[in-house]
């Protein structure tokens, strides 16, 4: 499963550097954060930010910074909301995104977050199957 995530990862480091600017990384690690709620998830993105930096010539640790801050918050607030379910992913995408989008000044922050928000709705979707099927498999 992790695998599978760090494939995702990959993709979305190279969509985000060559064909567009919407955060896919964004939605892949809310997303991820949600389903396996695990603290290994803060050194993935950490190093992943890093390298979305390197690869769009910007400051280098600015998008670990804020993956890492974003990782920690979702993971903070698991006690006090109820996480696991397609609301909080839509509102923590969308808020995060466009949070991100205006950090980095990019333009179309509102279509790209939109669009984000959707795309970590579908990856939500098929985590929580490939969870469910990974379960009654075990």
């Amino acid at each position: 499963m992790k695998l599978l995530l760090i494939i995702l990862l990959f993709i979305a480091l190279i969509l985000e550097n060559s064909i567009t600017t919407i955060p896919f990384t964004i939605a892949i690690l809310v997303v991820s954060t949600v389903i396996f709620r695990d603290y290994s998830i803060f050194l993935l993105f950490f190093i992943f930010g890093i390298f979305l930096d390197i690869l769009s010539f910007s400051q280098i640790g600015l998008s670990s910074l804020f993956f890492t801050f974003l990782v920690f918050l979702i993971l903070i607030y698991e006690k006090k909301f109820e996480i696991y379910n397609r609301y909080f992913i839509a509102f923590a995408t969308a808020l995060s995104s466009l949070t991100f989008l205006l950090l980095f000044q990019r333009g179309n922050v509102i279509i790209q977050s939109l669009v984000s928000m959707l795309i970590s709705l579908v990856l939500f979707e098929i985590f929580k199957k490939l969870t469910k099927k990974q379960n009654t498999n075990d």
